[in-house]
């Protein structure tokens, strides 16, 4: 199924982590001084989408208590706006985290939103909130779950 390109009035574009070509960080804090990362790969894509983007929303189950590597990958590449030229780069304004976990644990969540509060705080990003759906497990057990725990924090 593709995916929207319009939600309530709103514009929709997707970065597909999964399908990426997307080299891991190279920590060499370079892109302090450019605000975008010198690799080229589909990292270039990603910085388009955040420049043009308000809003950013990492989707993703948990692997290990954390993020899967993919979503990992696209947070390390975060890096260059963690710098005030990178952030002045960007349009990002807020971020959302949708995450679901086969554990049926709540607590499984918590290292991920740890991590998820200091993405937005090193970023300058206004975390608008975060949608957790443990005990979830295959490709339609959130359609059959009944209750979805909902909430910012």
């Amino acid at each position: 199924m593709p995916f929207p390109t319009s939600s309530a009035g709103n514009d929709v574009k997707f970065f597909d982590a999964v399908k990426a070509d997307l080299d891991g960080c190279h920590g060499d804090a370079s892109c302090h001084g450019r605000g975008y990362c010198a690799l080229k790969d589909d990292g270039v894509k990603l910085h388009e989408l955040l420049c043009w983007a308000d809003v950013l929303v990492l989707s993703t189950p948990v692997y290990f208590k954390g993020f899967s590597s993919y979503i990992k990958t696209v947070i390390d590449r975060l890096y260059p706006y963690v710098a005030p030229k990178g952030r002045e780069a960007i349009s990002v304004k807020e971020s959302y985290l949708i995450a679901t976990a086969a554990s049926p644990s709540k607590d499984i969540f918590g290292p991920m939103k740890e991590e998820f509060a200091l993405v937005n705080e090193k970023c300058q990003f206004e975390c608008a909130g975060c949608l957790c759906a443990n005990g979830v497990a295959g490709l339609n057990a959130v359609e059959e779950k009944q209750l979805i725990d909902a909430k910012h924090f």
